[in-house]
């Protein structure tokens, strides 16, 4: 058994590592900057980047869902202005590193009405899945995409 999870967590951190490589390098240092000073001062209103907030219904869509995020996959979700506030003096402070930061109180996201068809849906209620307190996030990004 101990040489299964061994195993496990090699696989884990060899994929963690594939992922941050697949960004640019400032997004991947000012990730990891961000979840050791959130674990540090034990910041709460932190949701993570989009990525993380997601999961997608089927394998088949991650091209498209990809595509209609594109460098937005890598935001960081956060309750509010203060939090990203906070987050951005110590990024800065410290040279840690740069992100873009999606306060959920100050979206401003659009109710979308969509065609009536049997072929096109939009790619947020048929591609992925989240947790209703990152909505106005998943709106955001994938709100007017259609699939």
């Amino acid at each position: 058994v101990d040489d299964e999870v061994k195993s496990w967590k090699e696989s884990l951190q060899t994929h963690e590592r594939d992922f941050r490589a697949s960004m640019p390098r400032h997004i991947a240092q000012g990730l990891e900057a961000v979840e050791r000073i959130v674990a540090e001062e034990k910041v709460k209103g932190y949701y993570g980047p989009l990525v993380e907030n997601f999961e997608l219904t089927n394998p088949k869509y991650r091209v498209p869902v990809e595509v209609a995020a594109n460098n937005a996959l890598f935001h960081v979700i956060v309750e509010d202005d203060n939090v990203a506030s906070k987050l951005i003096k110590r990024l800065s402070k410290e040279n840690l590193g740069r992100l873009t930061f999606m306060p959920l109180k100050q979206l401003q996201v659009q109710n979308m009405t969509y065609p009536s068809s049997s072929d096109v849906h939009p790619l947020m209620s048929v591609a992925i899945r989240y947790d209703s307190k990152v909505e106005k996030a998943m709106q955001q990004v994938f709100g007017k995409k259609l699939n």
